[in-house]
């Protein structure tokens, strides 16, 4: 991830090298589909940030990432009904976020 104008672009994150991502993407999964252990609002912040930090596209990956988070938190719920959305969150304090 970059920010900045021509000439003086500042790296702030580099995903893993492409050959490792298939490996940490499966590590990923495995742990998002194994059974929960622990506070399910924490393991959804943890998915989001990991699926964010694997970082497999170029563009988009917040909007996936978030998607993960709402699926986590209705897992935690045990529902299939989504009663929220993080992405309306995200974009009604957009100017906070």
């Amino acid at each position: 991830m970059v920010s900045g104008r021509s000439g003086k672009v500042k790296l702030h994150y580099e995903a893993p090298p492409a050959d490792l991502f298939p490996k940490e993407m499966e590590v990923f999964l495995d742990w998002f589909n194994s059974p929960v252990d622990g506070d399910g609002i924490v393991r959804a912040g943890i998915a989001h940030f990991w699926f964010v930090t694997l970082h497999p596209f170029d563009d988009g990956n917040g909007r996936l990432a978030r998607a993960i988070t709402d699926m986590a938190i209705a897992q935690d719920e045990q529902t299939s009904q989504k009663s929220y959305s993080l992405s309306s969150q995200v974009s009604a304090s957009q100017k906070a976020y």
